[in-house]
């Protein structure tokens, strides 16, 4: 790639650059241009090449960068749509764009196109075997979809190549609490803080994987200083209450919850695990009005429902928890929670034959909500990142859009 400066372009190209007196489309060109310094730059190469009879090189450079700033600025908007066709502009000028094919890879993972994901990071270290971040990504998505050992083996690949990417150890560490390696998760989190000390995830995920230990003390420590380096961090409150939770210092772990939702009126998991502790209370109408709001912030998760229901249903609002066990059959026959389809249907069954036969249907209630609950894990909040996050949140760890100068 050429490199110029102002400074060496020919005194006889500098009038014509600066001039402010052009055609109608030459100033609206301009006026887009010097919205940055970086565009301003771009437009003197293009001119520059278009002097020496390369306009078609010099518009393309030009094209690209603009595209790819699009492209991003529309991701940090959540336009993933929209960003995808910027990234995809910028491919068609240059089919070996690493830094497009990289943001589009990253946008169709928000978009859970995971597997067309992956084909971008392939494509993109098959140009650049050097760029680690298409290594990260790759094995942050295949962590999406579950396949926790392979990406592990990125995440490695991506430490041989670049050793002092906090983030990578970070990400590896999450393959590993999947895996319930929990010690080895430790070490990987130990190795992110050690190269980025003010790394508030690391030190999340690491009081996560010591409260599976069993280590709630460590657990509670390593949470304070994730909130000492970030107060205003959701994930780490509704963690540090579960620890208060298994502590059995209920009050402590409400205060953390409500701490949550101050912080965001919308995640739907502060609301939840409030539900959860609530209801653990016997304050079960308290409990369902969290259940509903976390329903009302997020209506595709099947586990909120089948919550919800068994308030209800312990309230006698048995044709109300019908539907609410339903709903959640519905949004994932396949959850694991539920597999155990013979127990569900006899539940729901007992249900309709039951609705006015209370004193019988009461010891259904008990034994049937027993079972269920056993069938039914917790909604964990894995918290990485956002996403992040993290439910999973590698969100703000392990993707990079990459903005550079040069394409």
């Amino acid at each position: 790639m050429i490199k110029i400066s102002n400074s060496n372009i020919k005194d006889d190209l500098k009038q014509p650059l600066i001039q402010k007196k052009q055609d109608d489309n030459k100033k609206g060109f301009l006026k887009n241009l010097f919205c940055s310094i970086n565009a301003k730059w771009h437009y003197h190469k293009g001119r520059y090449f278009d002097n020496f009879g390369k306009s078609n090189k010099g518009l393309e450079q030009f094209d690209q960068d603009i595209y790819n700033k699009k492209g991003i600025e529309s991701h940090k908007q959540k336009q993933f749509n929209e960003a995808l066709l910027y990234f995809d502009k910028v491919i068609q000028i240059n089919p070996n764009c690493v830094t497009a094919i990289n943001n589009k890879g990253q946008t169709l993972h928000e978009l859970q196109r995971y597997e067309d994901a992956l084909k971008c990071f392939d494509k993109a270290f098959e140009l650049d075997q050097h760029f680690v971040i298409a290594l990260n990504n790759k094995g942050s998505t295949l962590h999406k979809l579950q396949r926790y050992e392979e990406a592990i083996e990125y995440f490695n690949q991506s430490i041989l190549i670049n050793p002092n990417n906090f983030q990578t150890f970070n990400n590896k560490g999450k393959a590993l609490y999947m895996l319930e390696q929990y010690h080895d998760a430790i070490k990987c989190y130990d190795m992110a803080i050690q190269l980025n000390p003010n790394y508030h995830f690391a030190y999340n995920n690491k009081g996560q994987a010591s409260q599976k230990l069993g280590r709630f003390t460590d657990a509670l420590k390593f949470y304070d200083q994730a909130i000492q380096l970030n107060p205003n961090y959701v994930y780490v409150q509704i963690n540090k209450g579960q620890t208060f939770q298994e502590l059995k210092l209920y009050d402590d772990a409400l205060k953390c919850y409500d701490k949550a939702i101050q912080l965001n009126p919308n995640c739907e998991l502060s609301f939840y695990n409030k539900g959860l502790l609530l209801r653990s209370l016997n304050k079960k109408e308290e409990a369902l009005v969290c259940f509903e709001k976390a329903i009302e912030l997020q209506s595709n998760q099947e586990t909120f429902y089948y919550h919800k229901g068994i308030v209800l249903y312990e309230l006698q609002r048995y044709e109300e928890a019908l539907k609410c066990f339903d709903k959640a059959i519905q949004l994932n026959p396949n959850q694991t929670a539920l597999h155990n389809r013979t127990t569900i249907q006899k539940f729901i069954n007992q249900i309709k034959q039951n609705s006015n036969q209370n004193n019988n249907f009461l010891q259904i209630d008990i034994n049937s909500t027993k079972v269920l609950e056993q069938n039914f894990p917790k909604l964990e909040n894995e918290v990485l990142s956002q996403q992040q996050s993290s439910n999973f949140q590698i969100q703000t760890t392990e993707f990079k859009i990459q903005e550079g100068n040069e394409i």
